[in-house]
């Protein structure tokens, strides 16, 4: 497995992000700009996609405001679904059995949210745009040709997000969510982690396995440890570590790769290791962070403890509230839920109406454990169903994917049990499900290990 930056995608991803630093409609125009490159199909509709994310999710601190962004998104979306299944429907394209699992998943929890949901048209609504986004994200990597180096694109674009973030960290802007954690480019500290933790998970394999061992890499690699380390967030790193993890274990288990992995010492000592890291962010909460970040709070200025301590503690609140709220759904209405999207069923959730057209877009439904998020929205008999796609979804890139896909793949769905993106399609999801649908269909359709 080998990953190359791509020079000339480089330059463009710098420029459209670059862009971005200008007036509020900036974002709007590139959206519309990405929507009619989407439409060349293939390829360029995996940059569109990609790129669509940066902008939805860039920093308020920079430009805020930005008008008609949340309807583009979806214009985007749904352009990109239509020009893909043409391009699958002209080439004959066999649909993998992961999708009819999705579908099946949709169409069950369509009905139970018929019955319990507090507002169905926006759970209607999610539970489309997630059946879209999967079937796009995954349809889309069986019509872009083999030759095209897709784990190239993905890490590219992520050394560009990472570069960037890094030219304004010293800026109020990049500190823009809480002032105390960093965001870079990207509209919350915790989004920043996020996005960073599967590729750079994957990067991590390969400086272990040997694979790629350049000054490059472990400039990155470290580069990118550091920034996720100041935007304080546990998720990232938890999804990162368990990324790492399962490729070793999995590369050991296998025959076909343990001829790859180190010496049985140094793997002992990175199983060790990375366990080490797990225990030491679950039993430490957010006090490791807080102390590293009260320290350069001091050196900064400006800042003071007792702020730092009040967005700590209110963080701590809020998730406490969620987590009662989750357990008391999932007492209330164990099998069946209380509805897909929803937050409780006691009380309708707030729908967001967008600005420029009065349609209720989304309800934002603060979750952060997936397996708790899936029982409390849709119960025991969505959480069936979901468990089955995954297993589909993952068995044959643990059995047969290369370490990096393995990676990234396990990061992705790792970082869902801290910040429970798994759902939403017109966020960080489409990220997750891209990194899913690239790693799926190479490894299982393509039966390329080494992609």
């Amino acid at each position: 497995m080998q990953l190359r930056l791509l020079k000339t995608e480089m330059i463009v991803i710098g420029a459209v992000l670059l862009a971005q630093f200008g007036p509020p409609i900036t974002g709007a125009i590139t959206l519309a700009a990405l929507t009619a490159w989407a439409l060349g199909g293939g390829v360029r509709t995996l940059h569109a996609l990609t790129l669509s994310i940066l902008i939805i999710f860039f920093n308020p601190g920079i430009t805020a405001d930005r008008p008609w962004i949340s309807l583009l998104k979806y214009v985007l979306l749904y352009t990109a679904f239509a020009r893909v299944i043409i391009d699958a429907i002209l080439m004959k394209v066999r649909i993998p059995k992961v999708l009819y699992g999705v579908a099946v998943f949709s169409c069950t929890v369509a009905i139970l949210a018929a019955l319990v949901s507090s507002h169905f048209t926006v759970s209607l609504l999610k539970i489309i745009n997630f059946t879209v986004g999967v079937f796009l994200t995954i349809i889309l990597f069986k019509v872009i040709p083999r030759r095209i180096a897709l784990l190239d694109w993905f890490y590219t674009t992520y050394v560009v997000v990472l570069v960037i973030s890094l030219s304004v960290i010293w800026q109020p802007f990049a500190y823009h969510r809480n002032v105390n954690y960093f965001q870079g480019i990207l509209n919350h500290p915790q989004a920043y982690s996020v996005y960073l933790a599967p590729m750079t998970s994957c990067v991590l394999v390969t400086l272990l396995t040997g694979e790629q061992r350049t000054v490059e890499k472990y400039v990155v690699a470290g580069l990118a440890l550091v920034t996720m380390f100041l935007s304080g967030s546990r998720t990232g790193f938890m999804a990162l570590t368990v990324g790492v993890l399962a490729t070793m274990v999995a590369m050991q288990l296998r025959r076909d790769l343990r001829q790859r992995l180190m010496s049985m010492r140094s793997f002992t000592g990175v199983v060790v290791g990375s366990l080490a890291i797990l225990i030491a962010l679950l039993v430490s909460g957010d006090g490791a962070f807080q102390g590293v970040m009260r320290f350069l709070a001091k050196s900064k200025g400006g800042v003071q403890e007792q702020g730092m301590e009040t967005v700590t503690s209110s963080v701590a609140r809020s998730r406490e509230q969620q987590v009662q709220l989750t357990l008391e759904n999932i007492r209330d209405s164990p099998i069946i839920g209380v509805g897909f999207g929803m937050s409780s069923k006691k009380r309708e959730s707030a729908a967001e109406v967008e600005k420029y057209t009065g349609l209720p877009l989304s309800a934002p439904a603060e979750t952060g454990f997936l397996p708790t998020a899936v029982l409390s929205q849709t119960g025991l008999v969505g959480f069936v169903v979901l468990f089955a796609i995954l297993w589909m979804l993952f068995w044959p890139i643990l059995k047969m994917g290369s370490s990096g896909a393995i990676a990234l793949a396990v990061a992705a769905l790792m970082v869902n049990m801290g910040e429970m993106v798994f759902f939403s399609i017109g966020g960080l999801g489409l990220q997750i499900w891209l990194l899913f649908g690239a790693c799926h269909v190479r490894t299982l359709v393509w039966k390329e290990p080494n992609w």
